[in-house]
């Protein structure tokens, strides 16, 4: 894909199946008498994968591209997939990859970073380098926020332990205050 393509492909249910549909917008500057013979190469090289269908074994040979697209479609943490990202940026250097990569980075901003974090805003980006970096400082975050949590739970349990030796069982408003304070407030 070149600047200013972007191709698009949608699933409808059908009463008997799936119905696929693939759109290619491109927007070009100049007439291009060889057009129709570059739709006719793009849509014959399209296929589909049955993701279900490939077993773990395929998915962990790293050198298997389409066993990386996929892993990134499966594995759902941002540690996961930022292996899997990083594994691509290395296999897909080159000016003959710039479709492809162009075409995962759409892929990877507009459905996976967004179903991945959908509770947070996502910067548009144009490289799998950026993704590798946004994905980077995602999971140094999220392990900061999960090792607070871990921290401010293990400090309530602990105070709910100290608590029931001295006065007993907690009644169930007292344990759940617990459970909800903050740091300061424990």
């Amino acid at each position: 894909m070149g600047e200013g393509e972007d191709d698009v492909i949608c699933r409808i249910r059908q009463r008997d199946g799936w119905l696929y549909i693939y759109l290619l917008l491109e927007f070009q500057r100049a007439v291009d008498l060889w057009m129709a013979l570059r739709i006719l190469v793009d849509t014959g090289l399209f296929f589909l994968l049955e993701e279900a269908s490939v077993e773990e074994a395929q998915l962990a040979d790293e050198s298997n591209t389409v066993g990386g697209i996929i892993r990134i479609e499966k594995r759902g943490t941002p540690a996961d997939i930022r292996r899997a990202v990083a594994r691509l940026r290395q296999r897909l250097q080159g000016a003959q990859y710039d479709s492809l990569r162009r075409a995962l980075v759409v892929w990877i901003n507009r459905i996976v970073l967004r179903r991945l974090m959908s509770d947070q805003a996502i910067p548009e980006v144009n490289a799998l380098q950026e993704i590798d970096a946004m994905l980077a400082e995602t999971v140094d975050s999220w392990t900061r926020q999960w090792k607070e949590e871990g921290r401010l739970e293990g400090e309530s349990t602990l105070l709910q332990k100290l608590f029931e030796r001295r006065f007993g069982p907690l009644p169930e408003w007292a344990r759940q205050r617990l459970a909800e304070a903050t740091g300061e407030q424990l």
